[in-house]
């Protein structure tokens, strides 16, 4: 029980650890995810001051500035796509992320409930032997009980019939007192009997003996 419970700690640590490591991978890409955004509005700052010079050029160099103009916004709109591409991975990074956060988490709990569940049938587990001993000391306390009576009314028979045999034809006194002691007996057998229903094959065999030996 010990070990069982030492290795079901084990492995909550375990996935203790791995929870925090996701953790902090989540907090590292969601820093990473705020540069992207700074890096980006930054980006659209430049942008912005870029077409302001273009303009302010173009009646001196209409050719040029159009053609670096041009050249520029296109590099810049890749870098743009290149940076939402970027964020859309970091994104669905994340939302994997988040799902084996979720996913952990419901190991975690599940592992807690499993422990709870095994520690609370092992209770009952140790309940029913402590129940299953007492009622053993009971039975064995009264089938020994019920034992010596049995001996003893036999004894009380066999010297009945003993004197009985002695004196010949007995009075009816005699008899009667006989007859209460073979129903003493029969009701003994009947009641170890009827114990011997509800235990185990070996102890009924014992009882039986016991029985027919009377």
């Amino acid at each position: 029980m010990k070990s069982q419970l030492e290795e079901i700690d084990k492995e909550r640590q375990e996935w203790d650890e791995k929870l925090k490591r996701k953790d902090n991978e989540l907090t590292e890409m969601r820093c990473t995810v705020d540069m992207v955004k700074a890096k980006s509005v930054e980006l659209e700052k430049m942008l912005q001051i870029a077409e302001i010079r273009f303009n302010n050029s173009y009646l001196l160099l209409p050719n040029i500035i159009q053609t670096k103009k041009l050249t520029d916004k296109q590099r810049t709109n890749a870098t743009i796509r290149h940076i939402i591409a970027e964020r859309q991975a970091l994104d669905e990074s994340l939302t994997k992320m988040e799902r084996e956060n979720m996913e952990l988490y419901r190991n975690c709990n599940e592992l807690k409930d499993r422990v709870y569940m095994e520690f609370k049938v092992m209770e009952f587990k140790f309940e029913i032997e402590q129940m299953s001993k007492q009622r053993e000391y009971l039975y064995v306390r009264k089938l020994k009980v019920c034992e010596s009576k049995i001996l003893a009314l036999k004894r009380r028979l066999d010297a009945e019939r003993k004197r009985r045999l002695e004196a010949g034809n007995p009075n009816p006194s005699m008899q009667q007192h006989q007859r209460e002691l073979g129903l003493d007996l029969s009701h003994s057998n009947s009641l170890i009997y009827q114990s011997s229903q509800h235990r185990p094959q070996e102890h009924r065999e014992v009882t039986l003996e016991v029985k027919y030996q009377v």
